[in-house]
């Protein structure tokens, strides 16, 4: 899938997502997030609009994604949680937890999304402003102590090692 086309994605994502926050009746705390939703959503439908390669509406589109968006889902996410552990009697739990937990699991797809289209365009702004892919993004780092990797030689036998300790006298 390409960033477009996840970008029209999203979109879908976020209407469901401002959807269920219209629809809870403590919604008014909650308007500050739909009008960061309405902002998002008017980036993608530019990334959608245009032709080719537009650099810096891309990283504009990943930065506000990254900063703006994200963090108030996971604050939201959280806010959710906490409000369906509530009992049944406290009066500050205005939606049921399974409602909740339904919109938790909108909210987590969109993030997801989110997080796949910046890498996608993340990847693109490296390939475009370099010209080509950096051989250092497709090739996975390597730890070179670990296995599968570049490990290094052995240098002694511990075994070896451990029998010239402790060698007994003859």
């Amino acid at each position: 899938m390409d960033a477009k086309e996840l970008a029209k994605s999203l979109q879908v994502d976020i209407e469901q997502v401002q959807s269920d926050l219209k629809s809870r009746p403590d919604y008014d705390k909650f308007k500050s997030l739909s009008a960061c939703l309405d902002e998002y959503t008017g980036m993608l439908m530019q990334l959608v609009a245009t032709r080719g390669a537009d650099t810096s509406l891309q990283k504009k589109v990943v930065n506000f994604g990254q900063s703006e968006v994200l963090p108030a889902l996971s604050k939201l996410v959280d806010e959710n949680l906490d409000m369906s552990k509530m009992g049944q009697l406290n009066t500050a739990r205005v939606v049921a937890p399974s409602v909740l937990l339904k919109q938790n699991q909108a909210i987590e797809a969109l993030r997801l999304d989110i997080q796949k289209l910046n890498a996608i365009l993340d990847a693109n702004n490296q390939t475009t402003s370099s010209g080509e892919t950096p051989s250092n993004s497709l090739s996975p780092v390597v730890d070179p102590g670990r296995s599968g990797g570049n490990t290094p030689k052995k240098t002694y036998d511990a075994e070896k090692r451990y029998d010239v300790w402790f060698k007994e006298e003859e």
